[in-house]
């Protein structure tokens, strides 16, 4: 155990030194290798859109671009020192990715801000790639790629004597949606890793340490995975090693279990910190203090409460429910993995019985029966009260890192500060367009009297848009009652706040509150011209 966890020690310190010179070597190429090749590839999500899908009509092949754009946007945007690049990991500030990323492109004076909470790893790769192909090509190879990793995969059960569980593979691969998968660089990155992983651990027959490998499966996972699906990385590989287990008749018990969990989670956690403090250390930023980072991808939906927020995320729950609907799939395909019919615990619960049961019957025809009887009963009674307190101990340890993970995340994402706020008092105006006219209302809205300032605004092309200021918050409930669908789309603002997007009818909506202050912007336009409204906005 001692070896074991100074061997681990030494892993994380060396991952997070690898990692680090990993993400220089990254940021030292030049960005004028990649700038066409990153202007190809902005021009073709432009052309998507927000919300394109893979199989039109089919939700959950909808694609990321809006974090696609992030990455992609990363990797063109550098400065003069790679250290400080691959530390602060400086992109597009204001929560617009695509159109952002086209006017740097176009050579314009855009906003950038700090996003050192990340590894942003997945630039190892793309980073190169970006100098000799664009996202298109990128495309093709992440097809035949992950093709071919599920295929060596499925060859390599065969070849463990693992073929009955070829299918629950292929079907664990289906529940991804591949058209997908293969077309989404922020898709692409967790399922290299839990299918890799599951590749080396029926390659190798499972001959590691347990303890050593996963975590390091969690230390990689931080570093390349952008918050996507990042539990997968531990499940499927660990259906993989309860198979051989079962296959090698050396089931998994409920500690192997905790300790696989604990494993992967101490290298999460630990790889992620890792970034922080290097970050600290190379730069002199305190990544652990600031909380001005903007929630501009799949993570946003952490820790808001009460009107708007509860409204967020609960929208942010659908998408989640919605992009990731094979999870429950998933999991059904992995619990097949390992046991096929039977229930993976269960099963081994039944050997360790079984073999207790073969041996208290050996030790009757013995003739010792009473006496290994009576140490048989000893032993299951420690047996059980060990299972116990390793269940109370997994439970616990379980609970600190969500809680610790959970709140990192609410701190890190917020994004409450009194700087990022709205001005009390402030009234929602609109760059764009001419004021036509203004008014001022009481409106009774959930038991309250809300004080509601609109203003009317023409734009270029003839629309009108509508620019509301409402308290107290209760205003919110308008949503509800005039039928507003929230849209499964982030990086919605309406100035400083993060905002959601909702549609009725023709009629297009942000909204955003700030405090007791409800702001809203309504159009018949797209989302596109609506997203451009809400970034433009300011308070007055």
């Amino acid at each position: 155990m001692k070896k074991t966890i100074l061997k681990g020690a030494a892993m994380l310190l060396g991952g997070v030194l690898l990692g680090t010179l990993l993400m220089i070597a990254a940021y030292a190429i030049p960005s004028e290798t990649v700038w066409e090749n990153v202007r190809v590839s902005a021009q073709t999500l432009a052309n998507e859109g927000l919300r394109y899908e893979a199989i039109d009509g089919y939700h959950a092949s909808r694609l990321d671009d809006f974090t696609d754009a992030i990455m992609i946007g990363n990797a063109v945007l550098t400065t003069e020192d790679p250290v400080e690049s691959a530390m602060t990991a400086r992109h597009f500030a204001g929560g617009e990715t695509i159109g952002t990323l086209m006017r740097y492109l176009d050579g314009e004076d855009v906003p950038t801000e700090s996003y050192a909470r990340y590894w942003h790893g997945y630039l190892a790769a793309l980073k190169p790639l970006l100098m000799v192909m664009n996202l298109n090509s990128i495309r093709v190879l992440n097809m035949y790629a992950q093709l071919a990793l599920v295929l060596w995969t499925a060859a390599l059960m065969v070849r463990r004597g693992l073929s009955r569980h070829v299918l629950a593979l292929f079907a664990a691969y289906a529940s991804l949606c591949p058209a997908a998968v293969m077309q989404s660089l922020q898709y692409s990155t967790a399922f290299y890793v839990a299918f890799g992983a599951m590749a080396v651990l029926l390659w190798t027959d499972g001959r590691m340490n347990d303890a050593l490998f996963f975590m390091a499966v969690g230390m990689l996972t931080s570093f390349v995975d952008f918050l996507t699906y990042p539990i997968a990385t531990l499940g499927l590989p660990l259906a993989a090693r309860m198979a051989l287990r079962q296959k090698q008749e050396k089931p998994c018990g409920l500690a192997d279990f905790v300790k696989i969990c604990l494993s992967w989670g101490i290298g999460y956690a630990g790889m992620w910190s890792g970034k922080w403090l290097m970050a600290a250390l190379l730069t002199g930023q305190n990544v652990f203090a600031e909380d001005h980072v903007q929630p501009a991808d799949g993570a946003d939906a952490a820790g808001r409460t009460g009107g708007l927020r509860a409204a967020m995320a609960a929208r942010r729950r659908q998408a989640g429910r919605e992009a990731a609907w094979d999870v429950s799939v998933l999991r059904a395909s992995a619990h097949r993995l390992v046991h096929g019919a039977a229930e993976p615990f269960g099963g081994a619960r039944v050997l360790h019985v079984q073999g207790a049961v073969r041996d208290h019957i050996r030790g009757g025809e013995h003739g010792d029966s009473d006496r290994k009887g009576g140490d048989m009963s000893g032993k299951k009674k420690r047996s059980r009260w060990i299972g116990v307190l390793a269940a109370l101990l997994g439970v616990v340890c379980a609970l600190i890192l969500c809680a610790l993970f959970y709140g990192t995340m609410v701190y890190q994402l917020a994004g409450e500060s009194g700087e990022d706020a709205a001005p009390a008092g402030g009234t929602l105006a609109l760059s764009a367009g001419t004021l036509e006219d203004e008014s001022r209302q009481n409106i009774r809205m959930g038991g309250n009297t809300c004080d509601v300032l609109t203003r009317t605004y023409r734009l270029e092309g003839g629309a009108q848009v509508q620019a509301v200021t409402a308290s107290p918050a209760a205003y919110i409930e308008r949503m509800k009652e005039e039928g507003w669908q929230a849209q499964l789309i982030t990086g919605f603002a309406i100035g400083p706040l993060d905002a959601i997007y909702a549609v009725s009818g023709e009629n297009a909506m942000l909204c955003a509150q700030s405090g007791q202050t409800v702001y809203m912007i309504l159009a018949q336009t797209d989302e596109n011209a609506l997203y451009a409204l809400g970034a433009d906005a300011v308070f007055e």
